[in-house]
């Protein structure tokens, strides 16, 4: 006797439904962009990014360069975030008047520059390549700015490597000079000293890899050193006389660098000189 099998019936899985993204920083940014042009002027004709400025010590022109936003219910300054392509990806908030600085719940550590960035164009050792200058911070971005270096800002020392990378890429930049706080020396539970802002200037270097070079100010960071008198002349004087070091992990082949042995150099570099 012939039994018949049951047949077996595919049912197609319900679809999944789109995950609810809980912030959106571009949208929060520009109600921020809204509120920082919609305020209106003091009795001396003073704007909020007058103020802003002033509460910094910075030029107005490079603070406006990062784009900063208002937030009257935070009582702080907004800093937008962008990723490697100038997406906003985070906003951090710096409260008026005072140093206590935060991000916004839902926030990506970003990077903190001008959209239309344009690299340095400079020749070393009858290379022609691109520069930029990374420096820790907001304010310490808009110093760079401040003094015309072509400057990209970490939200931390150990933040950013992967939009750094791609912003790098999207410029076509082959060097990095990478500017580290002079943070004090710390000690780690089994009693070794390191410094944060140097060790992580270092741990970046080599997740972009670039050919780079460090530069240490005689100041805290980048702004201290402007308030000090800083010109960009003694900048780069000062960068030049740094070494170019090569990343330690290299994505695929040798680079082709001047400063390469001539037995590693290949034709074919695995990152833009």
């Amino acid at each position: 006797m012939l039994v018949e099998q049951p047949r077996r019936v595919f049912i197609p899985p319900a679809p999944r439904r789109p995950q609810r993204q809980l912030f959106d920083a571009s949208m929060a940014m520009r109600g921020y962009w809204a509120e920082m042009n919609a305020s209106t002027p003091s009795f001396l004709g003073w704007t909020q990014l007058d103020f802003l400025a002033e509460d910094i010590w910075l030029d107005r022109d490079a603070v406006e360069r990062v784009k900063p936003g208002m937030s009257a219910f935070h009582q702080a300054w907004a800093f937008p975030m962008f990723d490697g392509n100038a997406n906003c990806v985070g906003i951090r908030l710096r409260e008026f008047c005072g140093s206590k600085k935060w991000s916004i719940a839902g926030s990506q550590d970003g990077l903190f520059y001008d959209p239309e960035l344009e690299p340095r164009e400079a020749v070393y050792n009858g290379i022609k390549g691109r520069e930029i200058v990374v420096v820790e911070g907001a304010t310490d971005t808009i110093a760079g700015y401040a003094l015309g270096l072509p400057t990209v800002g970490r939200s931390s020392c150990g933040t950013g490597a992967i939009h750094l990378k791609t912003l790098c890429d999207r410029l076509k930049v082959g060097r990095v000079t990478i500017v580290t706080d002079n943070d004090a020396y710390k000690a780690r539970p089994d009693g070794t000293p390191w410094r944060p802002g140097v060790d992580g200037a270092k741990r970046l270097a080599q997740q972009i890899g670039r050919v780079y070079r460090l530069v240490t100010p005689p100041k805290k960071d980048l702004r201290d050193w402007y308030y000090a008198g800083l010109t960009a002349e003694t900048f780069w004087m000062i960068a030049d006389r740094q070494q170019w070091k090569l990343p330690e992990r290299i994505p695929s082949r040798t680079c082709t660098c001047v400063h390469a042995p001539m037995r590693a150099r290949v034709r074919n570099p695995p990152f833009p000189l």
